[in-house]
């Protein structure tokens, strides 16, 4: 819901898709996500 929110007013009056907005803030936590697992699985 905050991705909708931040497509609607971010570049108002026009407007973002939602997949944009969810795909610039999504991507860097699955990128430390997958970061984070990898070197768990190294150090043990």
């Amino acid at each position: 819901m905050g991705c909708d929110l931040i497509a609607r007013m971010l570049f108002a009056p026009q407007e973002l898709s939602v997949s944009t907005v969810t795909a610039v803030f999504g991507a860097p936590v699955v990128i430390y996500i997958m970061l984070h697992r990898a070197k768990e699985r190294s150090m043990s």
